[in-house]
This record gives C-alpha cells, sequence and structure tokens, in this order.
C-alpha cells in the first residue's frame, strides 16, 4: 500500500508542477507581447518625419508641376472664352460688355506711395486696367496697366501710385476693368496722409 501512496504523491506533485508550468510560460508569454508592443509605439513615436502632427482626417499631400498649373490656366482661360463668346451669341451688340464684378484688395499709403492692389471675378489673358483718382469730384491723377491671369481670377498688374504732389485728404480710387468682351469698376475712398 505504501508503494500506491508514493505514486499517488509523484502523480499529484507532477500535476502540481505542469499547472505551474503552463501558468509560468502563460505569465512569460503575456510579459513578451506587452514588452513587443511598447517597442513598436516607442519606434513608431521617435520615428515618425519631423513636423508630423496628429490629425483627425489625414489629407493626402501631391506634387503640383508647373505642366499642371499650366494645363488648370489653359482650361480656366478656355472657360473665360466660352463664356466671352457666349456673350457675344445672345443677339447683343458688339458694343455692349458683360458686367464683371471688381474688388479694391488694398488701398494702403507708405511715404508718397499709394498701393493699390485688385481682384477681377473672371479669367482673361487681354485687356486693361485704369486707375484714376478724385478729390473734390475733379480727376487728379489717372494711370494706366496690364492685367494678369491667375488660376482662378485676374487682377490688375498693382498700381503704385506716386501721390506727393496731391493734396492730403479723403480721396475717391477708382478702378476700371476693360477687355473686349467685359468690363468693371470698383470704388474706394481713402484719405491721403
Amino acid at each position: 500500500m505504501h508503494f500506491v501512496t508514493c505514486i499517488t504523491q509523484v502523480i499529484k506533485m507532477n500535476i502540481k508542477n505542469s499547472s505551474k508550468i503552463k501558468s509560468k510560460r502563460l505569465s512569460l508569454l503575456i510579459a513578451a507581447l506587452v514588452i513587443i508592443a511598447i517597442l513598436v509605439a516607442s519606434y513608431a513615436f521617435l520615428y515618425r518625419p519631423k513636423g508630423e502632427t496628429k490629425t483627425t482626417s489625414p489629407r493626402p499631400v501631391t506634387e503640383v508641376t508647373s505642366e499642371q498649373i499650366q494645363g488648370e490656366v489653359t482650361t480656366e482661360q478656355s472657360k473665360s472664352t466660352a463664356l466671352q463668346n457666349d456673350a457675344d451669341t445672345t443677339g447683343n451688340p458688339a458694343s455692349s460688355k458683360r458686367d464683371i464684378e471688381v474688388i479694391i484688395t488694398s488701398a494702403t499709403q507708405s511715404g508718397p506711395t499709394l498701393q493699390v492692389r485688385t481682384l477681377v471675378h473672371t479669367i482673361a489673358s487681354e485687356g486693361s486696367c485704369r486707375i484714376s483718382l478724385e478729390q473734390s469730384g475733379a480727376e487728379v491723377f489717372s494711370e494706366q496697366s496690364a492685367i494678369q491671369a491667375l488660376p482662378n481670377s485676374t487682377t490688375c498688374s498693382g498700381f503704385n501710385l506716386d501721390v506727393s504732389s496731391l493734396a492730403r485728404g479723403e480721396v475717391l480710387i477708382k478702378v476700371i476693368f476693360q477687355t473686349p468682351n467685359l468690363s468693371g469698376t470698383a470704388q474706394k475712398k481713402v484719405v491721403l496722409n
């Protein structure tokens, strides 16, 4: 009987040892997985490109080539030409022009120079801009400039006016935009110093 008791105790010890071994293996496996997760997270954090920030919706970045820009300008110019042609085919006389919105985006004086910038809500490659300054209802200055087509609009090439000879006080700025088929006017009052 003693022999049976010894064998039973040996079997019980083996069962206890094997469950201890299994729990040790499981603990080691969990620890190894945690360490791997920490290493991956650290690597991702330390080696991301500089300047990258977390965003909730990443935006793809694409390079724009000069050919693509030129293609867009050509497409927009074609649309503008089509609009101009549509205006010509409406039965209106050739002398009537379609009105277009012109905005004086900036009129600032820096010393004797008055800088005036504009935006025209169309795309045009030929035409002109005329600026005039009025004081007390009389025109005291005028100048002409070319226009410059942008991808989605047009601008007058910019006016840097020498106003040192003009009287100080309120001035009415008028900008007139003209192409063969379009015209528009913008006005803004400023005070000369």
